[in-house]
């Protein structure tokens, strides 16, 4: 699974959407659920948007914050499609018995084609190609200052989503996992080798 942040940019005036996405594919065709968005699509059709994976994180609990840093809210630049502000998503209307549904209906919903691609290193690195120098929409570009402070803040103590835990690792990285025990179990130790599961 790809825990991916993505722009969805308008070809027509150059609005954009930035969001989250958990994904098999990393370039499969969602473009983003925004309400701004979804009528931009409706009014321009899917062919005159395009999207981007920005970046990726290492896990879901990550996903969120990791979305936050790149969100620009419709009332701080007319041209964005996002009109929530960094933390302040609607709840879901999902109830607990929805979700749990949901859950049943896609336990062992596999598509071996898309497993496969997603375990491919080659494809990795295909991915990661993709983003580097000037292909990087980031590139040459650094958050201000009063930003950083902001997301410092925002993202200390209980607020982090790390806050109490750590990853653990055994057999040289084949397993990761997150571990919120103060002891670290006989076998194991701390840290996380990238690329291996969790």
């Amino acid at each position: 699974m790809f825990f991916t942040v993505y722009k969805t940019t308008n070809l027509v005036n150059g609005h954009y959407y930035v969001g989250s996405h958990k994904t098999l594919d990393p370039n499969d065709d969602y473009l983003g659920s925004g309400d701004l968005l979804l009528d931009a699509v409706k009014k321009y059709g899917r062919e005159k948007f395009k999207k981007e994976v920005i970046c990726m994180a290492l896990c879901e609990e990550w996903l969120e914050p990791l979305e936050d840093t790149f969100i620009v809210p419709n009332e701080v630049d007319p041209k964005s499609y996002n009109i929530n502000p960094f933390g302040t998503r609607p709840p879901s209307k999902r109830t607990e018995e929805h979700k749990r549904n949901i859950g049943l209906a896609n336990r062992g919903n596999k598509r071996p084609d898309l497993v496969a691609y997603n375990s491919s290193n080659e494809r990795r690195k295909e991915l990661s190609e993709r983003r580097i120098g000037t292909n990087n929409p980031f590139f040459n570009k650094k958050h201000n200052t009063e930003y950083k402070i902001q997301q410092s803040r925002r993202n200390k103590g209980k607020n982090n989503p790390m806050y109490g835990s750590t990853y653990i690792q055994i057999n040289n990285g084949k397993i990761n996992k997150r571990w919120s025990g103060k002891e670290v179990p006989d076998g194991w130790v701390r840290g996380w080798l990238y690329g291996t599961n969790h």
